[in-house]
């Protein structure tokens, strides 16, 4: 590499760089590069499991983020105003399964989401086609079992 404070700047492998790629559907391996609780800029009070993802084996890859809403008393009621018990249930699921599939120990009352960095398995990706400012994203369509 050239000396940094010339003008030219010479970089090994500039010109091999390529734009990531959305995969076509189909069985991968995946990998948790980070996770943490985010809050909805649409929807305030509404937080959600941002697990950032990596397709193992495939550089080329476009990494993608899976989300999972966590219950909020406020804002999972029904019509007359009670609790969403489906509602809650279904976000409760999605995140107990997430925990099974990257064999993330949890009890009754929760699990460590930091634990779940790092961690792989397999799952069925689907292609989500682009919508508004959001560009065509992989998404897990259903957890694998271990192989």
């Amino acid at each position: 590499m050239s000396d940094e404070s010339a003008g030219f700047m010479e970089l090994d492998g500039f010109g091999d760089t390529f734009d990531p790629e959305v995969v076509p559907a189909g069985e991968y391996k995946v990998r948790v590069l980070n996770a943490e609780v985010k809050e909805s800029k649409n929807t305030p009070g509404r937080k959600y499991i941002s697990a950032y993802m990596e397709i193992v084996g495939v550089p080329t890859a476009k990494d993608f983020n899976h989300m999972m809403l966590l219950p909020n008393r406020d804002l999972d009621v029904d019509s007359d105003g009670r609790r969403d018990i489906k509602k809650v249930n279904q976000y409760l699921s999605d995140i107990k399964n997430f925990c099974i599939a990257f064999d993330i120990p949890y009890g009754d009352d929760g699990f460590d989401l930091f634990v779940a960095k790092g961690r792989s398995t397999w799952a069925l990706l689907k292609v989500i086609p682009a919508k508004g400012e959001y560009p065509e994203a992989n998404g897990i369509a259903k957890w694998l079992p271990k192989r």
